[in-house]
């Protein structure tokens, strides 16, 4: 085992600085009684990869990175719950041994546990990236959980009694967090009661409960998030923290009346499975060399358009994290703050004090921050107060509801904003959706055939594709589909967009960036992904047209 303490292991490989490393045992000393790895991450210091790599440099183990398969004749011994619980993975191995991946090296009681049923077997322990274990072990439990979910729908059905209907929902909420779902939706019709889920962007129905049931549901809903029951026919808004194994997800609740009763959507926010790391969102090298060189300007303001659920919130915390260190002073505004951050300064808007964007950034320049995020420019007061901080030397960043990059310069004059203004201060746009990726395990190579290709189709292919692939559908994935990735086009403003900007020639900008070799359009960037083989045509239109 290297003697050497986890600080001076990461100060060594220059993956942390002294002062952070500083910042980080002071915080460790006033009694948080946490470990220094996970203070680090929490400060986004280092990255799950470089901190179980070093895990593994200390306590002499490997450090595994790789495909999670799991050797099932383990699972025949240990039961899955043990493992769950002990975030302990066992991999399958061509070794003869019996191999697992730790998340937690300091759970003696769990290396005795394993020890003891395999007293006569070469046993090796690996060090794990403690979210990568956990989401290996969720897979395995997905199917059996689900199974027991839709049994106990169907039990629930036939009793045609509201008993059990609370711990009905705890599991149904267990199997969304598991699947990575965005959104549950319940949904009184005039037959059934109907339970969706919404995962990468794709809502699919789960299974439905006979429509009276609704009324218990909402109650329990009503109840966790603290707001009066029984007021079934009025627009709510709440939430509530909901205990998920070892950690709590936070839940996002909007209950609204229907002719048929109360409809109800579930917001699930899990900050273990939402990555802000810049790096890893998916852009591609051409966006992602746009993207450093805007962030690097000292001063100006960089907006993030889309529509909703194209993914602009996790990108300007990605940016931020990118960005956030000791020295710098981070503000935001958001409404509301969707997920707490580190070495931030985090305001949420509430309309009833008279805290709003626009006041809260004119406040905010009174504060001394170097990095401003206005979590949305809706209206002329809150744009004009954003670029009014940008032009007092600060770094800006925001969201704004347009379709593509000269649109945002359209928009903006709409706002009121002078056209003067957009041209000094605005640095850059960031225009993006999200896109679902092809499921790598089961995708299929076919023989293109252009000839059946309809005007939306024939736009992204090139005259040399032969071959395509093809989502097909297997037990890892959803219709062939498994995650997603973002797919852009990135304006950086210079002396010649400036110019057409201040003519006010929107047309000709769209021109001139169609003709530049330099820049890409959101098309081109789907386009590439297609002919890689990461997405599909059909994915590419039903997403961008």
């Amino acid at each position: 085992m290297n003697k050497n303490k986890l600080g001076e292991i990461l100060i060594n490989h220059q993956e942390i600085t002294a002062q952070e490393l500083s910042l980080c045992l002071d915080i460790q000393s006033i009694g948080q009684n946490e470990k220094l790895g996970v203070i680090l991450r929490h400060f986004n210091f280092v990255t799950d990869d470089e901190i179980g790599a070093v895990v593994a440099e200390q306590v002499g183990w490997k450090f595994f990175k790789g495909a999670y398969v799991p050797d099932r004749e383990i699972l025949n011994i240990l039961d899955l719950s043990l493992l769950v619980k002990h975030q302990v993975f066992p991999l399958k191995t061509q070794n003869g041994g019996k191999t697992f991946v730790v998340a937690h090296i300091d759970d003696l009681e769990i290396t005795d546990v394993i020890g003891d049923h395999f007293p006569f077997i070469n046993i090796e322990f690996m060090v794990g990236i403690e979210k990568d274990v956990r989401f290996a072990l969720e897979n395995l439990m997905q199917e059996e959980l689900s199974t027991k979910v839709k049994e106990h729908s169907r039990q629930i059905n036939e009793k045609k009694h509201v008993e059990g209907v609370s711990g009905f929902l705890d599991e149904l909420i267990n199997l969304a967090v598991i699947q990575h779902c965005t959104d549950v939706h319940f949904e009184p019709s005039e037959k059934a009661l109907e339970i969706s889920f919404r995962v990468d962007g794709m809502k699919s129905s789960f299974c439905c409960l006979r429509k009276y049931f609704i009324y218990t549901i909402v109650n329990r809903i009503l109840t966790l998030c603290e707001l009066n029951t029984g007021e079934y026919f009025k627009i709510k808004d709440g939430g509530f923290k909901f205990k998920y194994f070892d950690r709590a997800v936070d839940i996002r609740v909007s209950i609204i009346p229907s002719v048929f009763g109360p409809s109800i959507v579930l917001r699930i926010l899990d900050r273990a499975k939402v990555s802000y790391d810049l790096k890893s969102l998916g852009y591609s090298s051409h966006n992602w060399q746009k993207i450093q060189s805007l962030i690097k300007r000292p001063y100006g303001i960089v907006l993030v358009t889309g529509p909703t659920g194209s993914g602009k919130s996790t990108t300007l915390y990605s940016l931020l994290n990118h960005l956030k260190s000791p020295e710098k002073k981070i503000v935001t505004v958001e409404n509301p703050v969707e997920m707490p951050q580190s070495l931030m300064m985090q305001t949420q808007v509430n309309q009833a004090q008279n805290l709003t964007f626009a006041s809260a950034v004119r406040a905010f320049l009174r504060h001394d921050p170097d990095v401003i995020l206005v979590g949305e420019v809706r209206d002329t007061e809150t744009a004009q107060e954003a670029f009014r901080a940008a032009e007092t030397g600060h770094q800006v960043f925001s969201t704004l509801h347009t379709n593509d990059v000269v649109g945002s310069v359209l928009r903006l004059k709409d706002l009121g904003v002078d056209v003067v203004n957009i041209s000094n201060s605005l640095v850059g746009v960031v225009a993006q959706r999200l896109i679902r990726k092809l499921c790598p395990l089961c995708k299929t190579k076919i023989i293109f055939n252009r000839d059946a290709c309809d005007a939306a189709q024939t736009k992204y292919l090139n005259a040399k594709i032969t071959e395509a692939f093809t989502a097909v559908g297997c037990s890892k994935c959803i219709n062939g589909y498994n995650g997603r990735t973002v797919v852009a086009e990135v304006l950086t403003v210079d002396d010649e967009i400036r110019d057409l900007m201040e003519t006010k020639d929107l047309h000709a900008m769209r021109q001139l960036l169609k003709n530049r070799s330099d820049h890409k359009d959101i098309f081109i960037d789907a386009k590439e992904l297609f002919l890689r083989g990461e997405t599909s045509l059909d994915e590419i239109v039903r997403v961008l047209g």
